[in-house]
């Protein structure tokens, strides 16, 4: 995470769908920091690596990560009416609140 924050946006741009993986446990090594790091770029960045992390979990049935990419979504502000595909976000929020 340090080398990918000190590279900085867009040139770390490779990296970003690698930091939304590690939302698949926000105990993660690394995790906390790339929340921290998504907190400083545009939301119109972050919104579809974030969209896109919350697809492959629904293909995997990752119930675990959608819970933390919904719990980072609400830390970094983003809502149903940001992503292109609200099912994605509307998965995530039903996770989170049966299991909250």
């Amino acid at each position: 995470m340090k080398v990918v924050t000190k590279i900085g946006y867009p040139d770390n741009i490779a990296a970003l769908p690698s930091m939304v993986q590690l939302f698949q446990d926000i105990n993660w090594p690394g995790a906390e920091e790339a929340v921290e790091y998504f907190q400083t770029l545009p939301k119109s960045t972050v919104i579809p690596f974030i969209e896109a992390g919350g697809v492959l979990a629904m293909t995997k049935q990752d119930e675990q990560w959608l819970w933390f990419l919904w719990a980072v979504c609400e830390r970094l502000h983003i809502e149903r009416g940001d992503f292109l595909d609200s099912t994605v976000f509307d998965k995530m929020e039903e996770i989170y609140m049966r299991d909250a």
